[in-house]
């Protein structure tokens, strides 16, 4: 389990639920065997626990409100009962098969910027875009006939959206740690990348980008600083003149339909 492919199939698969969400869960169970097989002795932390509780008390109320309500829906009953079991695995495999905190942040850097970079090659070749969002569990066509709208490696507009807002603020607070210009580019191409997710991801990512600007600058030297400015200045000009019109264009439509 030292392994250091291990930590990027564990994240990948757990947050972007290929082919099937039954297929994450399968696999989790298979790497929780693997663990009890080669390990002498479990671990399952206090914290843990307490999510796992938490998980279970949701379980049970959504169970409870879909019977007194006559609103029983095997779909969602389902999906919070994957979700019991998810962070069950998830938690026992990830306390005891000795995943360090730099090499989780390495691979969740990693999984998150192929989302990035997939937005960027769907933007280029749009016909790659159906496949794609097949293989990930999203089948709405009124995607497939869109125009700049991306999913990346996402099953859902807003879940993409919000990967690459963690993109934002895991790449600034890296290169507050590293200094690397590497993770500065990246910062900047999750910024550009909300733009062609969701409307929502545009707001968030935005208030993302001010947070993250301001860490990056406070960390970085006078070049860097005076680099970063002008990259900030661009980008901000391509908020203004890109985003915010479409946001403000959705927002008229809504009031329009009201």
């Amino acid at each position: 389990m030292k392994n250091r492919i291990f930590p990027f199939i564990l994240i990948f698969v757990n947050l972007y639920n290929p082919v099937s969400i039954w297929l994450t869960l399968a696999l989790n169970i298979i790497f929780a065997i693997f663990i009890l097989v080669k390990s002498n002795k479990i671990i399952f932390p206090k914290t843990i626990s307490l999510i796992l509780f938490l998980s279970i008390i949701i379980f049970l109320w959504s169970v409870i409100i879909s019977v007194t309500t006559n609103h029983f829906s095997e779909q969602m009953i389902g999906r919070n009962l994957r979700i019991v079991a998810s962070t069950f695995f998830i938690g026992l495999i990830i306390y005891n098969s000795k995943i360090t905190i730099p090499e989780f942040i390495k691979s969740l850097s990693i999984v998150i910027l192929l989302h990035i970079i997939l937005i960027f090659i769907q933007l280029a070749i749009p016909d790659i875009k159906e496949p794609i969002a097949r293989i990930f569990n999203y089948d709405r066509e009124d995607y497939f006939e869109s125009g700049i709208r991306c999913l990346g490696l996402c099953g859902s507009f807003d879940f993409a959206g919000l990967v690459s807002i963690i993109g934002i603020l895991l790449f600034s607070l890296k290169y507050k740690d590293t200094h690397k210009p590497f993770d500065l580019i990246c910062f900047l191409l999750a910024v550009i990348s909300v733009a062609f997710v969701s409307r929502l991801a545009m707001f968030f990512g935005f208030i993302a980008f001010i947070y993250g600007s301001i860490i990056i600058y406070k960390t970085s030297k006078k070049f860097v600083k005076f680099t970063f400015t002008v990259l900030f200045i661009i980008s901000a000009f391509f908020w203004l003149n890109f985003a915010f019109p479409i946001i403000t264009r959705s927002e008229e439509h809504t009031s329009e339909l009201q």
